[in-house]
């Protein structure tokens, strides 16, 4: 009688760990799974939503370092008593709310002005500042009321960003039904929040599909897990 070839044994050692195998190789795969997807993060910015050679970045470069970057975002709502002292009082909460955000360094609306909520009744500064802050913090009709988000840069807080705008944007929407939040900042949390669903309906859509090809070809849930 023969000896068993190298090969053999190897495939008879196989067979005889393979439960031991397939212990380890799922634990392997757990950690994996751990340091890699749940410790993987982006680079949320504007700049990687275009592509590396778009004529397009290096005038917006350009500006950022002029001015030092576009962290504003923009929260909006229509009232039609809004220059009436409830009008004001409402936009003044409004304000103070989103300026206790976490990641918002400072807002600007029509009640953080030197008058306050008084710019109603000050006959001589109130209408010169609604002048001022017309088309920035409060329409041309008069009614729709703006608070400007200052954020913090992200690489100055440790405050999360896509928590800041949902809060932001929770904020106003429960202040009036018909409030938006846009600005740069809300456009890439979204864009990315976005981007992140999508891949993952994508993935999932994937397997299904890999999983139904496997079934149907090998008939064997086996050929099914071992992927």
């Amino acid at each position: 009688m023969s000896m068993p070839s190298r090969s053999e044994r190897f495939v008879a050692w196989l067979i005889a760990w393979r439960w031991a195998l397939f212990a380890l190789a799922v634990a392997v795969m757990g950690l994996i799974i751990y340091q890699g997807a749940y410790r993987l993060s982006f680079d949320r910015s504007i700049e990687n939503m275009f592509a590396p050679d778009d004529p397009l970045l290096v005038p917006y470069r350009q500006l950022k370092r002029t001015f030092g970057g576009n962290e504003i975002a923009l929260a909006a709502y229509v009232d039609p008593n809004l220059l009436t002292a409830q009008g004001i009082e409402r936009l003044d909460q409004l304000s103070q709310a989103m300026q206790d955000v976490p990641g918002v360094q400072a807002v600007l609306s029509l009640t953080t002005t030197p008058l306050g909520r008084e710019i109603i009744n000050d006959q001589v500064l109130g209408p010169a500042f609604i002048r001022l802050l017309e088309g920035f913090a409060v329409g041309a009709d008069r009614q729709t009321a703006a608070v400007v988000c200052m954020l913090v840069p992200e690489d100055q807080t440790d405050a999360d960003r896509p928590a800041t705008v949902a809060e932001l944007r929770r904020l106003v929407q429960a202040h009036d039904p018909s409030g938006v939040l846009t600005g740069e900042p809300v456009m890439v949390v979204d864009g990315f929040q976005y981007l992140e669903e999508d891949g993952e309906l994508l993935g999932r859509t994937a397997n299904l599909l890999l999983i139904l090809t496997i079934v149907f070809c090998f008939r064997s849930i086996r050929w099914v897990i071992v992927p």
